[in-house]
């Protein structure tokens, strides 16, 4: 019964989710910085940035790049992999039944290997390399960037409690991913004592880390770290089941207001008030308090869904800033998403199953408008659906596929498409009246990041799975990816997107699997 009810689910989506999960992936390949892998799947990247050093000749190359540019921001790159990590956990059997599990944690190691490498020693970590105003000013390849950059770092005499927070977070939750993936060697346990070290010096020595390091009050400046401590000793609560970092988590939540989730500043890199909600429902044993912060959640997803609270485009995004819009909503919506699965897990089923498909449908047509449910069909992920946008604001995709040919900003300026189709990444969006300026100038629409993928990429993998498990009543048309004749123009493919019959019903015996065990331990 389950089986032939999920086959049918799957056989009749109409969005590829598992298409835009992969592609998502390829994007932050695309993004690396380093010495790349000998699987690396992205034929026009190559290593680079490899005179990365600290003051002391610390090795900082590695990571991955922020946006359309080369910089790296230990505090956005920290809580992608942060927001990636938890989707993974939360949605792993769908990563596994689209074969997208492997590629997954890899994309989680290698962000967190480089934070790492950014936590240098005990008390000191680097939160920027590169400077902003060279590396801007550069419009070209990372491969043919060849000068030494360095980095700048927080200490004990200037710290930055925020983003030493945010990584031990990262570092906490990548270290649930690789236990669970099964990494037998001591890395993951390393991770877990480097988040405690972190967030014992987040707490032990606060300030609000632009204010140690300057230039970062113009790039990813802080509004406080206050969100970071609850949310960082959460994380290494669940990663270390220390209770000490319980009770923490639990006295700042109370010291700090974390009960309202405003709509304004966002969930985003800078502001974790509805991440740490949720999260802290998710891992505590006591029944009162899960109610409580479980309250808090969904009070968030409520108001975040009415138009009478939240600015909506005409098209159905939930516009929260014109600067990026997506990311938020993406961020948003996966948030939701984890709200609805604590509905349908601990409700009674009289009450959990209008709510649950409530949460869960908004944050589908999220993701939907994305993927190009709305608007005419256009995607605001780059290889995606029939139309998507060609000149996204990235150096690498824009520059002339013959790597002999200089690059320059003339490429930023020219009207021509990108030379090579960056698969994957999904471009900052609309402005409040669903326009796009499809002008890599126009960067508050057009520039791609990582922290834009992250949360969209959590949030597609969760409605996927939800869709599958009966979440939600209607059912869609599964289709293929189609191929536009203007692709032939690049030289770049993404590697194969069809989804055989017996990928599918191995897909849909997984997850009806799972659903069925989940139903009979419920």
């Amino acid at each position: 019964m389950y089986k032939k009810s999920c086959k049918s689910k799957i056989s009749n989506l109409e969005i590829n989710y598992p298409d835009a999960i992969k592609k998502s992936i390829l994007f932050y390949e695309a993004q690396r910085s380093g010495i790349l892998p000998e699987t690396n799947r992205i034929p026009w990247r190559h290593d680079s940035f490899l005179l990365d050093l600290g003051p002391m000749k610390e090795k900082l190359h590695g990571g991955y790049f922020d946006a359309g540019d080369h910089m790296k921001f230990t505090f956005p790159m920290a809580f992608s992999m942060t927001m990636l990590s938890w989707g993974v956990l939360q949605y792993w059997e769908t990563y596994e039944s689209i074969g997208e599990l492997e590629n997954a944690v890899d994309q989680i190691k290698w962000g967190v290997d480089w934070l790492v490498k950014a936590n240098a020693r005990e008390n000191v970590l680097f939160a920027i390399v590169g400077d902003p105003k060279k590396d801007h000013d550069y419009w070209g390849r990372a491969e043919n960037y060849t000068d030494f950059r360095t980095g700048q770092m927080v200490t004990e005499g200037s710290p930055g409690s925020d983003v030493a927070a945010e990584v031990a977070a990262a570092m906490a939750a990548a270290s649930l991913v690789l236990t669970r993936w099964g990494d037998e060697s001591i890395y993951p346990k390393q991770l877990q004592a480097r988040a405690e070290l972190l967030i014992d010096f987040a707490a032990s020595h606060r300030r609000m880390y632009h204010q140690s390091v300057p230039i970062l009050a113009k790039h990813y400046k802080s509004s406080g770290y206050k969100d970071e401590l609850v949310w960082g000793a959460a994380w290494v609560f669940r990663a270390t089941g220390k209770k000490t970092y319980f009770d923490l988590a639990k006295t700042w939540y109370n010291e700090y207001g974390m009960a309202k989730a405003p709509l304004e500043p966002c969930f985003s890199w800078d502001d974790k008030t509805i991440g740490a909600q949720v999260l802290m429902a998710q891992i505590t044993d006591d029944l009162s308090l899960r109610a409580k912060y479980q309250s808090h959640a969904e009070s968030y997803c409520n108001g975040i869904q009415k138009p009478s609270k939240a600015l909506y485009t005409p098209g159905g995004l939930v516009y929260l800033d014109e600067w990026g819009p997506i990311r938020y909503a993406m961020n948003a919506a996966f948030a939701c998403l984890l709200v609805s699965d604590q509905k349908r897990r601990y409700l009674s089923c009289t009450v959990k199953i209008f709510i649950y498909q409530r949460l869960h449908k908004w944050s589908q047509s999220q993701v939907d408008y994305v993927l190009g449910a709305k608007l005419n069909g256009f995607s605001f992920m780059v290889g995606f659906g029939k139309k998507y946008p060609l000149r996204p604001h990235h150096r690498g995709s824009s520059c002339p596929t013959n790597i002999t040919e200089v690059c320059n900003y003339n490429f930023a300026m020219t009207k021509e498409r990108n030379p090579t189709i960056i698969w994957g990444a999904v471009v900052g969006g609309p402005d409040r009246h669903d326009g796009y300026k499809d002008e890599r100038l126009q960067f508050r629409q057009s520039e791609v990041a990582l922290d834009f993928n992250a949360g969209f990429q959590s949030a597609t993998a969760g409605v996927l799975h939800h869709l599958i498990i009966g979440g939600a009543k209607e059912v869609y048309q599964f289709q293929a990816a189609p191929v536009l004749a203007e692709e032939e123009l690049t030289t770049t493919n993404a590697p194969p997107t069809t989804v055989t019959s017996s990928a599918t019903q191995n897909y849909c015996f997984l997850l009806c699997s799972f659903l069925l065990f989940n139903l009979i331990a419920i």
